[in-house]
């Protein structure tokens, strides 16, 4: 007798439930500027409960009744998975032509390519964080997922293969061996390096592998007599589900023993709320069910459409966001009824067909990426705007290397060291490079990535706080940092300049930073340094200001593009009175509302993307430090 798989119109509303939490996180609805949903994220989680329940269903069946052909399998993923995707791929592609400029095109290309080859995973394992502010401007960032899938689907139908036939428990032990293995390796990459615990496979099986003990055990587990019982239990697991939705963060280490309130919630829901009365009328309601039927789609266009919009600076409120994400539901409809329900169609088209339409398609899509890889974003779009940031960032690069030095002259001079991120090397050639402030004091700088040099008082407690943020914290070396604490400069230093590209994380470790600076090395002084900050580099906003007709100078359209952060700015000045330090603006130095941002000199660039300064702009600095007396006026003569 053969097994039949009946189908559970309470699975798609669980879809609808996962889906509807991705949508909220990823577009960031706020309430009184705090995020709603910070860990929406775990909507990924449940998606993978329940395809590894719907695939292992079908894949146990079959072996059972003997049905079971490799080829059949990847013929359903295909139909199911590559239609729609393909679809999605050239919208986004044809029409970010038109919107991004050209290294985010680049960029973008290669995580296309990446898609087509269901690796994005890798791809943006080696980029920026899941949840960094920069990754909110990648349209395929939830492509990672689709590669996890079809990465575990690559090996899963054998493993089905080797252990359906076998005894119950062959089966279950060698599922929940596999199980524990896989959950152990993720709590332990979750602290050890979370990117690649969150981005890659081996770290996500075990989720796959709930969803196919419960397909093995559903026979046993779901009863067919209904109770309030199961109302009770089903309502747990999405309470699971909701709780880890709400209370999980940036920082919650993910995926972990952590996510499993969100995975057992989801199994909980599969395996009783076909029983239960009050529940299953909810979760089975017709527009669950049809936003579950659609989730695929949804899943797929969300995200491109989202970044469309924050690149047209549209997603500054709630409103807006609400407003796009409802054309993402108008695309998906159009998606399901015309590219995924036709396509997975025997009856309209054979696999032949198929092929005959998906692969030159795919072909003529991967030399288009190509192309635009090779030709850096396809630049020639642009090619009136004359600007080399590599350029400029070498020559940043060789000034500093050529004038640091590890000691001060022993001169009787003052002696400045300025201690920060990349900022503070933007500084360095600012005071070096100016003929005033030869003869008048030392400068040297004292660079650290990124935020470690927080770090440097208390490196337990920074540790704690980056957990949350690897590419951080894996370039923050504790041997280099310890070596550092002794260092000749910060040791003879009489001035310390604090330089760096301040955040809201950053500043929250700066009061406990300067008060071991003061305690330490007893500076006469401790000054905090604020510059100007872009909403996006200096070239992208050219090409930006190239591509519309704005009734703007140049220098008025940077100005506008200006990202003042009176928070941050607001919490310097707070800090430098309660720590006895001094805080310095200088954004006002190179921008001002009459004449807008200066933003080249002598044909120059004064800027190397949005926050670093080139050499010429270093120097342009400098001589407004002392033209205006905004800095160590102390030794310069008048």
């Amino acid at each position: 007798m053969k097994n039949k798989i009946y189908y559970r119109p309470e699975v798609d509303g669980l879809r609808a439930v996962a889906i509807l939490f991705v949508l909220i996180y990823h577009a960031g609805f706020s309430y009184n500027g705090e995020a709603i949903l910070k860990g929406g994220y775990i909507g990924v989680d449940v998606f993978l409960v329940i395809s590894g329940y719907l695939i292992s269903s079908i894949l146990i069946r079959e072996v059972k009744d003997g049905e079971f052909s490799l080829l059949k399998f990847y013929e359903r993923r295909f139909r199911r998975i590559f239609p729609a995707l393909i679809f999605v791929l050239l919208t986004t592609v044809v029409v970010f032509y038109f919107v991004l400029p050209p290294k985010a095109l680049k960029e973008f290309s290669l995580s296309a390519l990446s898609t087509l080859f269901f690796s994005a995973n890798f791809f943006f394992y080696f980029e920026d964080s899941y949840m960094a502010e920069a990754s909110q401007l990648k349209p395929l960032l939830h492509m990672w997922s689709l590669a996890i899938e079809e990465q575990y689907y690559i090996f899963f139908p054998f493993l089905i293969l080797l252990l359906t036939n076998k005894r119950k428990l062959v089966f279950l032990g060698s599922i929940f061996l596999l199980f524990f293995m896989s959950l152990l390796f993720s709590t332990h990459m979750a602290t050890a390096n979370s990117e690649a615990n969150f981005f890659l496979l081996p770290s996500r099986v075990w989720e796959f592998l709930v969803g196919t003990v419960i397909a093995f055990n559903t026979s046993y587990l779901i009863f067919k007599k209904k109770s309030y019982i199961y109302d009770i239990v089903s309502l747990i697991g999405l309470s699971l589900i909701f709780s880890s939705a709400i209370f999980f963060d940036f920082q919650t280490k993910h995926p972990s023993f952590y996510t499993l309130f969100p995975v057992l919630g989801s199994a909980l829901i599969i395996l009783f709320s076909n029983n239960s009365i009050l529940f299953n009328r909810f979760i089975s309601s017709k527009l669950l069910v049809f936003i579950g039927l659609i989730s695929y789609s949804l899943y797929l266009w969300h995200v491109p459409v989202l970044v469309f919009g924050r690149y047209l600076g549209y997603l500054d409120n709630n409103l807006n966001k609400f407003t796009f994400l409802f054309f993402s539901f108008f695309l998906s409809l159009f998606t399901f009824y015309f590219v995924e329900s036709v396509f997975r169609s025997k009856k309209n088209f054979t696999m032949k067909k198929l092929y005959l339409i998906f692969l030159p398609t795919s072909f003529l899509l991967f030399i288009f990426l190509v192309f635009f890889v090779f030709t850096g974003g396809a630049n020639y779009r642009y090619s009136n705007i004359d600007f080399d940031a590599a350029k400029l960032s070498s020559e940043r690069r060789d000034y500093v290397k050529k004038n640091k030095s590890k000691v001060f002259q022993d001169n009787g001079l003052k002696n400045i060291v300025i201690v920060g991120d990349s900022m503070s090397e933007g500084l360095f050639i600012s005071l070096k490079s100016s003929d005033w402030g030869k003869g008048k004091f030392n400068v040297q700088p004292l660079p650290f990535d990124d935020t470690c040099f927080m770090a440097w008082y208390n490196f337990d407690r920074f540790e704690n706080l980056v957990e949350a943020s690897p590419y951080i914290y894996r370039r923050c070396d504790v041997n280099k940092l310890n070596r550092l604490k002794s260092h000749s400069l910060i040791e003879n230093a009489d001035i310390i300049i604090v330089s760096a590209a301040w955040t809201n994380f950053s500043t929250s470790l700066l009061p406990g930073f300067i008060d071991y600076l003061h305690r330490e090395y007893l500076p006469d002084r401790v000054i905090l340094i604020q510059r100007q900050v872009f909403k996006g580099k200096i070239e992208d906003m050219l090409i930006e200001y190239a591509s519309k007709e704005v009734d703007l100078s140049v220098g008025e359209f940077l100005y506008k593009n200006r990202k003042p952060d009176q928070v941050v700015v607001d919490r310097l000045k707070k800090i430098s009175i309660e720590e006895n330090a001094e805080f310095i603006d200088l954004s006002g130095l190179v921008c001002n509302v009459s004449d807008g941002c200066i933003y080249k000199a002598e044909d120059e660039s004064l800027y190397i993307d949005h926050i670093h300064w080139s050499v010429k702009g270093a120097e342009l600095v400098g001589e407004k430090i002392i033209d205006e007396d905004v800095l160590l006026s102390d030794y310069i003569d008048r």
